[in-house]
């Protein structure tokens, strides 16, 4: 046996979630319809990502090499892309935001509704991960009741469930 395959502290965490096969049929089968401007499907992700800089400048680029670049950087602080697309009406966005929290989700899905491209959308279907900021409650946090009222029926929403990762398009994987 070779030294290499007995390494008994190396482990991989997973979470596996008991989810019913058709748990997805839903977003699948709202992937397979053809496409509606009445009832546009919008896909919604976000991404954390950290801020970096260059310590030094990096040397000029020569002739027949490589860039170069310094390992070393300086850390800039964290930031959220928030994505949308909808895969079937050939349309995708992406806004930059400096946190995640569940307030700034519901300000990033709600300005889903106001650009004139879904004026003629009698209801927004928006396809979203499970995550602890995706919720209804977001929505009362973020807006008061009177901008809220004005919501019932515009919104249909439809949770992707699994455990695959990627984006909640169609072709994940």
């Amino acid at each position: 046996m070779l030294k290499k395959e007995l390494t008994p502290w190396r482990r991989v965490q997973r979470c596996y979630l008991p989810v019913p096969p058709e748990a997805d049929e839903a977003v699948l089968d709202l992937y397979s319809r053809p496409y509606d401007a009445r009832y546009p499907a919008i896909c919604l992700d976000e991404q954390p990502k950290s801020l970096r800089a260059d310590k030094r400048p990096p040397p000029p680029a020569r002739p027949g090499h490589l860039a170069a670049y310094a390992y070393a950087y300086a850390r800039r602080g964290p930031c959220t892309l928030w994505m949308f697309a909808e895969p079937l009406g050939q349309w995708r966005t992406a806004n930059a935001a400096a946190r995640r929290t569940g307030v700034d989700w519901a300000h990033q899905a709600q300005a889903l509704a106001d650009p004139p491209r879904d004026r003629q959308a009698e209801r927004l279907i928006r396809v979203c991960d499970p995550l602890n900021t995706h919720t209804y409650a977001s929505f009362y946090r973020a807006f008061p009741p009177a901008e809220r009222a004005a919501w019932p029926g515009a919104y249909s929403w439809r949770f992707r469930l699994g455990t695959a990762v990627g984006s909640t398009g169609p072709n994940r994987s």
